[in-house]
């Protein structure tokens, strides 16, 4: 007997060298995203917005510590943006759609 099928995902890694303290793009809107994981390498924190709005390193945006990262399932397809809240910091994406 069969059992139970899942939807097969399919995942993309994304390493943004240099998110500075400017508002960038960090994953383009995606109306089949699944799954999302936005990793911290940097030395300083850095903030994302979801919505597709601009990100500022304020209560408006989610923050994410140095060596953490943020992650979820069936996001909304939106633009993901984010800034650093001082020099440059390394980010690593995964997405599955």
């Amino acid at each position: 007997m069969g059992g139970v099928q899942y939807p097969t995902t399919t995942f993309t890694a994304t390493n943004v060298a240099a998110l500075g303290t400017s508002s960038t793009t960090l994953v383009a809107a995606n109306w089949k995203r699944l799954f999302l994981e936005i990793q911290n390498q940097g030395a300083s924190a850095i903030y994302i917005r979801l919505d597709g709005g601009v990100a500022v390193a304020d209560s408006t945006a989610t923050q994410i510590l140095p060596g953490d990262s943020w992650w979820g399932f069936v996001l909304p397809g939106t633009l993901v943006t984010g800034i650093s809240a001082s020099g440059t910091n390394a980010v690593h994406i995964d997405e599955g759609n």
